[in-house]
């Protein structure tokens, strides 16, 4: 069914972008102002990496979130979120990769990706990785819930619709392991909440 799925949204999308007439995209020096000032994360910092593969620009970001969402006195970690830059015409798609635990594509585009020709955005799951409060020794288990992964992804994807040109529609296709979810973002860059996106399993 999700394969299914995923082949009917690729077919989709291919139709719907193949349209030419489009206004070059955003330089990677502006990319990289935007991403550093991200709406609504109370910091990012952002560093270009090398990758091998020659059709992206390659960035990690590091974006501060709150330990507990529901209340920030609790502190707040350095959640690693991984950015493959190929475009930023209006037609090129972002796929939201999410494996629920470290970003372990460092840098390599997932099927998705490649069928599309897209963006991708990989965010590392909260306490795995590099992605953990200090001090953790011991973390704080009970903030490791799915409520507090779908506020970071959230956060994350709805600040990152700012990031795009101001002529682009992106469309978020989010992928992990055991789900498929996409949704549209409005005009103003802003995404459905995580827990209210279609899903296929």
């Amino acid at each position: 069914m999700t394969r299914a799925l995923g082949l009917l949204v690729v077919a989709t999308v291919t139709a719907a972008c193949n349209g030419s007439d489009e206004p070059p995209g955003i330089t990677p020096a502006e990319l990289v102002a935007k991403l550093r000032a991200l709406p609504g994360l109370t910091s990012v910092t952002v560093e270009e990496h090398s990758t091998s593969d020659p059709n992206y620009h390659y960035y990690v970001l590091q974006v501060t979130q709150p330990v507990d969402h529901e209340d920030p006195s609790q502190g707040t970690f350095q959640q690693e979120v991984s950015l493959l830059h190929r475009s930023s015409q209006a037609s090129v798609p972002v796929v939201v990769q999410t494996s629920g635990y470290a970003d372990v594509n460092q840098g390599h585009p997932i099927e998705l990706t490649e069928l599309l020709a897209a963006n991708q955005v990989a965010i590392e799951h909260r306490f795995f990785g590099s992605s953990r409060p200090e001090p953790c020794d011991p973390c704080d288990w009970t903030k490791l819930t799915v409520k507090q992964m779908a506020a970071d992804e959230h956060a994350i994807i709805a600040a990152a619709g700012h990031a795009r040109d101001p002529v682009q529609r992106w469309l978020f296709f989010s992928t992990g392991r055991a789900t498929l979810r996409f949704a549209r973002t409005s005009g103003s860059g802003r995404a459905p909440h995580p827990r209210t996106s279609a899903r296929a399993r």
